[in-house]
């Protein structure tokens, strides 16, 4: 491929984490709005409310597929562009808006910090992953300069530390060290750092990125039987389900880095992948919607239960509501990317004056 064009395999397994978040998207959070028929966050002898669980652990492996891709290719280029963090920015402020003026024409009503937080969607984290991913790409000049600077062995001791700190004792206590999701990201950005300057050619290997694979896999399966089983013996763990869905999960960033690498093997090109991917941020930003996934998603998912009932169609409820945000997301997101964000870019590019680029160099 030319440079600087897109690995569509790359974009196809982008495509795949977007669809893996809006199914973990489509799981409520929440029983209150159900009764007594499900809690994905209490331990369960119904198969299908543990699958269920298993659906909204999707959403973290697609958080680290698109973590992974990032921190790749941001240690290839120090530069932060100003034009792509406005019209992030930009994307974020006008699907929350536009969330908070549609539910407001529909008769809801909302708290003044809430709307405030629709119209500074980035400044109160709405939507972490963005939030997050923006603070990375501002401050990543300065962990490549880290990198750059540090020895096999001193890259080495930081991974190591960062996966035991906030991999390993704060997944098991979320309060422990002032873990956030921010320091995960940097966590994530070191070890792709480490394997991408010192261990490429291993994790190049097919074989090893089945192994990752595999471990990723079992480790998270295990782990979630292991915990419902002890929450069915112990009332004291009954409700602790939901305590491995986290950013920070070793697991998770080992099925996310080992799904990213068996991307990275194929090269080819299709513009409709690479369409498609180029959306995931417009389609994360509008399920992921603060209004949305609080005052509209329980009710919407009620519908679609209603219609297919519970019990044994709880897993086809989640599918068909996930199918259903796909496809009809898919059309205002179409409608935004056209005619919105060429004028967004034509009125940053204009503001600016130019597409104005800081690096830091010492």
């Amino acid at each position: 491929m030319k440079h600087g064009e897109r690995n569509s395999s790359i974009e196809a397994v982008k495509v795949v984490a977007i669809i893996m978040i809006v199914i973990s998207h489509s799981v409520p959070r929440s029983d209150a709005e159900f009764g007594d028929v499900f809690s994905i966050a209490c331990a369960t002898r119904d198969v299908n409310v543990f699958v269920a669980l298993l659906f909204k652990n999707l959403g973290q492996v697609g958080n680290y597929i698109f973590a992974t891709a990032s921190a790749w290719f941001l240690m290839d280029c120090s530069e932060v562009k100003s034009r792509k963090i406005l019209c992030m920015i930009a994307d974020c402020f006008m699907i929350s808006v536009a969330w908070l003026g549609i539910l407001t024409v529909f008769g809801y009503h909302f708290p003044a910090i809430e709307m405030l937080k629709q119209i500074f969607p980035v400044s109160f984290g709405n939507n972490w992953f963005i939030t997050c991913y923006l603070l990375l790409y501002l401050v990543h000049p300065l962990l490549n300069i880290i990198v750059e600077r540090c020895g096999k062995r001193q890259l080495l001791m930081i991974v190591c530390m960062v996966i035991i700190m906030y991999f390993g004792l704060a997944l098991l206590y979320k309060e422990l060290l002032y873990y956030n999701n921010f320091l995960g990201f940097i966590g994530v950005y070191f070890v792709v750092a480490y394997m991408k300057k010192y261990l490429n050619r291993i994790m190049n290997l097919k074989k090893t990125q089945i192994v990752l694979l595999m471990i990723g896999i079992g480790g998270w399966l295990l782990v979630q039987f292991i915990t419902n089983w002890l929450g069915l013996h112990i009332a004291a763990l009954e409700s602790h389900m939901l305590h491995w869905n986290q950013f920070n999960n070793p697991f998770f960033m080992c099925i996310g880095v080992s799904l990213f690498y068996m991307a990275k093997r194929q090269t080819w090109k299709n513009r409709a992948i690479n369409y498609l991917s180029s959306l995931s941020l417009l389609i994360y930003i509008m399920t992921e919607n603060y209004l949305f996934r609080n005052y509209v998603s329980y009710n919407c998912f009620g519908h679609v239960m209603d219609f297919f009932g519970t019990g044994s169609s709880l897993v086809g409820s989640i599918l068909i509501f996930a199918l259903i945000l796909l496809l009809g997301g898919h059309l205002p997101v179409y409608c935004i990317d056209v005619p919105y964000r060429k004028q967004c870019w034509f009125y940053v590019d204009g503001w600016m004056k130019s597409d104005i680029r800081w690096r830091i160099v010492f």
